[in-house]
């Protein structure tokens, strides 16, 4: 599907997100049965949100974003989008309609937080299980687990990179072993290496230590050459 008929069916399912929430809201606030008097007040707060919402986000650049790579500045973007939204909703809703009830505003964000950032971290989940159900698939050991380390594992996550899979890592820090970065174990120190590599039918390996010296990179080449190819990190040089 291409990307701009993705954004029209995410729009679209905001839009359904923003009534369900608001209907819902006053399901909860009249025990299942809104009065008739009081119906044709929620149908002009939902018009008055579903527009005020559907503005803020397009302004927020909710819908210029591939959520497929999205991360906690992405979730965070959207929560200003809908906060911002659905204050600007009350508000003009208070000041030309009638006072919106509390319990009804409060609950229809909490829906709207829930439901939206819900289905944006989904496209990414299901994106993410899509790329990993590959068995064909580079199996990749990180030599380093420390920042840099961390950083080439969140790129190897990323769907784009669904010709390879980190396997785990490699450090000579002894206080780490057994512990995991980004969900992958570290498997030992720099003598394991040559046993990993069988253990885990390793590719490629990746050098993640940019404060290492030179003649360590040469130390590391030795210990699998043989059997995969190894990659320093463009910042190790």
């Amino acid at each position: 599907m291409a990307v701009k008929k993705k954004m029209r069916l995410l729009f679209l399912t905001d839009l359904i997100i923003i009534w369900f929430s608001i209907v819902t809201a006053y399901l909860f606030r009249y025990n299942g049965h809104i009065p008739s008097d009081v119906f044709a007040h929620m149908l002009i707060y939902s018009v008055i949100s579903c527009v005020i919402c559907a503005a803020s986000m397009i302004y927020f650049q909710m819908y210029s974003r591939l959520w497929q790579y999205a991360s906690i500045g992405e979730l965070s973007a959207i929560c200003k989008a809908v906060l911002f939204g659905w204050a600007l909703s009350y508000v003009v809703t208070f000041l030309f309609v009638d006072q919106e009830p509390m319990s009804v505003a409060f609950r229809q964000i909490q829906t709207m937080l829930l439901l939206m950032g819900g289905v944006r971290l989904a496209w990414r989940v299901l994106r993410m299980k899509k790329s990993t159900t590959d068995d064909n698939r580079s199996n990749v050991l990180v030599v380093g687990a420390g920042d840099c380390g961390a950083l080439i594992a969140k790129e190897l996550m990323n769907p784009t990179l669904s010709d390879r899979k980190l396997v785990g890592f490699i450090d000579d820090d002894l206080g780490k072993l057994g512990l995991r970065v980004m969900g992958f174990p570290i498997i030992g120190n720099r003598c394991s290496i040559p046993t990993a590599v069988k253990a885990y039918d390793v590719k490629e390996i990746i050098i993640a230590m940019p404060s290492a010296p030179k003649r360590d990179f040469g130390h590391y080449q030795s210990l699998y050459t043989d059997r995969c190819q190894g990659e320093n990190h463009p910042g190790d040089q």
